[in-house]
């Protein structure tokens, strides 16, 4: 994920590295900083995509399903 300052935006770019086809994934993502922490619902239908979330400060933590609703092996790094 990365903090797009100009747009006011977190961008996040996920992919599944499963074998076969793309699952339908409806995901929570986790956004927390100065002040109250919120989750963002996304739905990732493809084997890669790229996700925007509205964001008016960079949060200091961004976490993909934060209340561990889905069984997956995830991986979210902080891009520079």
């Amino acid at each position: 994920w990365r903090y797009n300052a100009a747009s006011g935006k977190v961008e996040i770019e996920l992919t599944q590295t499963q074998s076969g086809d793309a699952f339908r994934l409806p995901l929570e993502v986790g956004l927390a900083g100065e002040g109250a922490a919120r989750s963002e619902k996304i739905e990732m239908t493809q084997k890669r995509q790229t996700f925007e979330l509205p964001a008016a400060k960079e949060p200091t933590l961004v976490a993909l399903d934060p209340n561990v609703w889905i069984l997956m092996d995830a991986r979210l790094e902080r891009k520079r």
